[in-house]
């Protein structure tokens, strides 16, 4: 009776053992899924923002891009101003030129008619 008692209680505990062994397997593997299920996650998430940093330094190149070629417009425009402005007041310089010439030689045209009739 003492070595059935002793049978059962020992085999009680080996029950407890196993079932503490299950239990905490169980728990270890739980432990597990949520340790991949956090590091898929942090992953997902590290990837987004690697992804968002990526288009936001796309996004500034060509906003930079687009500033240096508006630049660029705008310099043409302002040189191509610039020279029809030199273009214009060398045209009237000409054009008063040619007026002073012609002036010259109509006084001169006096002149000689003046000296020819005395």
């Amino acid at each position: 009776m003492l070595s059935k008692q002793r049978y059962e209680e020992k085999k009680k505990v080996q029950d407890a053992l196993l079932l503490q062994k299950k239990e905490e397997a169980k728990q270890a593997k739980m432990i597990k899924n949520q340790n991949e299920q956090k590091k898929f996650m942090n992953n997902e998430r590290m990837r987004q923002e690697n992804k968002m940093k990526n288009q936001i330094g796309l996004q500034s190149k060509r906003l930079a891009q687009m500033k240096i070629a508006e630049e660029q417009r705008r310099k043409i425009v302002n040189a191509r101003k610039e020279h029809e402005a030199k273009c214009e007041d060398e045209e009237q310089l000409r054009n008063v030129k040619m007026d002073e010439v012609a002036q010259m030689e109509k006084l001169e045209m006096e002149l000689i008619k003046r000296l020819q009739n005395t």
